[in-house]
């Protein structure tokens, strides 16, 4: 998969003095290929190729904070900011969400197709054309802008390789008086209509909402249903976040020929505990551009929370794989920029998994974590401080 991140948008997240020609060159030696960087109005875009096993890179936050652990092996500081995961802040933005009216929605979901449901009403919303900051940060990235909400959606989306769907509060219909969304897998046969205007006769078992009335105003993870879109007179809406079973994504999506980015992302498995971060970000971003208020609670139903893991790997081995011999502060300056929490010892290397790491399960998995160039790559005066050869 390959993703456009404009210069500027990157040094968002990342702290650095490193020039656009070195942050090229050093991801390329050790991580995300930067295929070309061109110039619109100005501003520095990288191309940038993510392998599909690394949905946590797939985003401007993923990419950033690759380049925070790579930058220092070649002698230029670097930093990651704004890192959406730092959970003093979180809290606090958590405990600034306080609705000013109660509107409710009744939410059925099944943990095993939907392991992490949030979604929050937000109302007094004005959907018209986005600011220019916000369209030039879509269309530098290869996204049309639309309006004011689908490019919040998007621009998350691009942030923090996090997808978002918007629904028309007003469009779910209810249940005993309560807008109703049920999420559950497909009949064979059962019908919806994208967002692009595309008539679907589904497979059956694929991931689906209906609503109180039992339409489907959802086709999870790959579009939309336009009975429920987010139209230029919606006022209140609906801001979903959410993680999905990866194989049912990927199945429905291939059978329909229906490909998305959403698609792209969702059938890799992404990190339940990005959620709640981004929902916080789309409040405070949808507040910022189209003037919308909180008007209910965060509905957040996630049953079976991440829970951390340790992997280990002796240092013998990881010399052996690694082809160099790094020391305990080498080690530490590596993992830890990169999200793992290390745990050193005389004889190995143990690491805390960052929950957007899901790719880590054994040994050799930690060694390959490592954003180490090849030896020969390098000149005499780009090889690391410490290498022992």
């Amino acid at each position: 998969m390959n993703i456009l991140i404009p210069d500027s948008w990157l040094r968002e997240y990342l702290e650095t003095k490193a020039t656009p020609q070195q942050i090229k060159e050093y991801l390329s030696l050790c991580g995300p290929s930067v295929e070309r960087m061109h110039k619109e109005d100005g501003e520095v875009i990288y191309d940038i190729e993510v392998t599909g096993n690394r949905p946590d890179s797939m985003s401007i936050l993923g990419i950033a904070r690759e380049a925070a652990a790579i930058l220092p092996r070649f002698g230029i500081a670097a930093k990651l900011l704004n890192d959406p995961y730092d959970m003093k802040g979180l809290t606090l933005k958590t405990k600034k969400v306080k609705p000013f009216e109660a509107k409710t929605l009744t939410i059925k979901t099944d943990p095993m197709l939907n392991p992490r449901w949030t979604s929050v009403v937000i109302d007094n919303v004005n959907v018209g054309s986005s600011p220019t900051w916000l369209q030039k940060r879509m269309e530098a990235t290869g996204i049309r802008s639309l309006n004011t909400v689908v490019d919040v959606t998007n621009y998350i989306m691009r942030a923090y390789g996090q997808p978002v769907h918007t629904f028309d509060y007003d469009q779910i219909l209810p249940k005993n008086g309560v807008p109703t969304m049920i999420l559950r897998a497909s009949t064979k046969g059962e019908r919806v209509i994208t967002l692009d205007g595309k008539t679907h006769n589904l497979p059956g078992d694929d991931i689906v909402i209906e609503d109180g009335s039992g339409r489907l105003i959802d086709l999870c993870g790959i579009m939309g249903a336009q009975n429920s879109s987010v139209k230029s007179s919606t006022k209140t809406i609906v801001l979903f976040m959410q993680t999905y079973e990866p194989t049912h994504i990927r199945k429905t999506s291939m059978s329909l020929a229906h490909r998305t980015e959403a698609a792209g992302l969702f059938e890799k498995g992404l990190d339940p505990e990005l959620v709640m971060p981004s929902v916080l970000k789309g409040i405070e971003l949808i507040a910022q551009v189209a003037g919308g208020k909180v008007a209910s609670k965060i509905y957040d139903i996630y049953p079976k929370p991440h829970k951390p893991y340790i992997v280990s790997v002796t240092k013998e081995k990881l010399t052996t794989y690694l082809g160099i011999s790094l020391s305990d502060k080498d080690i530490a300056n590596i993992l830890t920029p990169l999200g793992f929490k290390p745990i050193l010892t005389k004889s190995s290397v143990s690491a805390q998994i960052p929950s957007f790491r899901r790719d880590i399960m054994m040994n050799v998995d930690i060694i390959q974590s490592f954003p180490l160039p090849s030896h020969r790559s390098l000149s005499p005066t780009q090889r690391f401080r410490g290498r022992k050869n």
